[in-house]
């Protein structure tokens, strides 16, 4: 539904599993004083993926290698040619590791976290995602926000967050060494660590009067760290989640 993949939609196979648990999640919505907050409080049942929350927090876990024998499964199922048997194992599992993988928990609450799977060898992020979203608070677009935040911006395109917490103070340097690390395999191509106009990774747009009206440029804070690290535009899809993905980030999921 958003820019470019609305575009792109045909270079993507889309599959769809119903993977049925032993038991109804439980997780319950976490409310503090000021009413339905991030998060939920967890209960007991069995789910496929055991999928757990953190109250107060976005944070959800689950079951890396089931998610990924579920994707394995779909692609057995429908992974041949117009939507055939896929019989070459060799060929379901890389598929598998190349996978944007969605587990979209039963739980209303608003939380999402992504997975990411590394792979040397490519400057385009050729690895698999796993994107654990819930359907919000009772907030369809919350829960379409969420998700395109998750699954379409870190999980295919390894793009970074473009915002940041006060709290979280100035990136240390250990971290920028740690997105340097993943730059030259794909990674993080709409954070950077100066903020000269002339130099970041998106000059060319800024310079470029196509996109004038986006209002790229140098703003602070990113990868939830509040200085020392900087994003292309003021809101996005990578951001408040109210927004369309910006430029650069558009740029990542072309080139990917």
């Amino acid at each position: 539904s958003v820019e470019p993949y609305r575009s792109l939609k045909h270079y993507f196979n889309v599959y769809y599993i119903n993977a049925v648990s032993d038991e109804n999640h439980d997780a319950e919505p976490y409310f503090d004083s000021w009413g339905a907050q991030n998060g939920a409080v967890n209960g007991s049942a069995s789910t496929v993926f055991s999928t757990q929350f953190t109250p107060g927090a976005t944070t959800i876990t689950g079951d890396n290698d089931a998610a990924l024998e579920y994707a394995m499964q779909a692609l057995r199922a429908k992974g041949g040619k117009g939507g055939t048997e896929c019989i070459d194992e060799q060929e379901v599992s890389i598929r598998a590791d190349q996978s944007l993988i969605m587990v979209m928990t039963n739980v209303h609450c608003h939380a999402g976290t992504c997975n990411m799977g590394w792979t040397y060898g490519s400057d385009y992020g050729n690895a698999y995602s796993i994107a654990y979203t819930a359907l919000g608070n009772n907030d369809d677009e919350q829960c379409r926000w969420t998700t395109i935040h998750e699954a379409g911006g870190h999980g295919f395109a390894k793009l970074a967050d473009e915002y940041g917490y006060r709290f979280n103070g100035e990136i240390p340097a250990q971290k920028i060494n740690e997105y340097h690390q993943w730059e030259e395999y794909g990674w993080y191509k709409n954070i950077d660590f100066t903020k000269d106009p002339l130099a970041v990774k998106w000059k060319h747009f800024i310079s470029d009067t196509r996109y004038q009206s986006e209002n790229i440029g140098v703003y602070e804070g990113g990868g939830t760290y509040w200085t020392g690290i900087y994003h292309p535009t003021e809101d996005s899809a990578m951001n408040s989640g109210n927004g369309r993905f910006n430029a650069p980030s558009r740029e990542a999921i072309y080139y990917r």
